[in-house]
C-alpha cells in the first residue's frame, strides 16, 4: 500500500484523539518495598512500602507514597509512557507528511574529477 498524504493525516488525526483521550501523566517510577528489620532479635518483615522516584533538576528525588496516591502514580506514570509513543509516531508521520507534501531540493550535478 502506497503511503499518501492524506492517509498520513488520518493516521494522525487518530493518533491526536487517542491523544486527547489520555489522563493525567507524571514522569517517574513507583514501586513497593518490604524491608526487613530486627524486632528483639528476630527478623521482622516490615511494609508495604509505596515509593515514588523522579528526576528533578538533574537529581533523582524519592517520595513516600500511601497506597491510593501510589495508585494514581502508577496509573499516571502509565499515561505518560502512553502519551509518549503516540508523539512518537505523530513525530514519524509529521516528518513523512512534509517531505511528501513539499518540493524536494533539485540534484545537484556532480562534475567529474580530472
Amino acid at each position: 500500500m502506497k503511503t499518501t498524504p492524506k492517509s498520513i493525516q488520518s493516521k494522525y488525526r487518530q493518533l491526536t484523539r487517542q491523544l486527547a483521550d489520555i489522563s493525567w501523566i507524571a514522569k517517574g517510577n513507583t514501586f513497593r518495598r518490604f524491608l526487613v528489620r530486627k524486632v528483639g532479635g528476630q527478623d521482622k518483615k516490615c511494609g508495604p512500602y509505596f515509593i515514588l522516584t523522579r528526576k528533578q533538576n538533574g537529581r533523582t528525588v524519592t517520595h513516600a507514597l500511601n497506597q491510593p496516591q501510589f495508585k494514581r502514580f502508577s496509573q499516571a506514570i502509565t499515561n505518560h509512557r502512553a502519551a509518549d509513543k503516540l508523539l512518537k509516531q505523530m513525530r514519524k508521520l509529521t516528518t513523512k507528511y512534509i517531505h511528501l507534501t513539499t518540493p524536494k531540493l533539485p540534484s545537484r550535478k556532480r562534475s567529474k574529477a580530472p
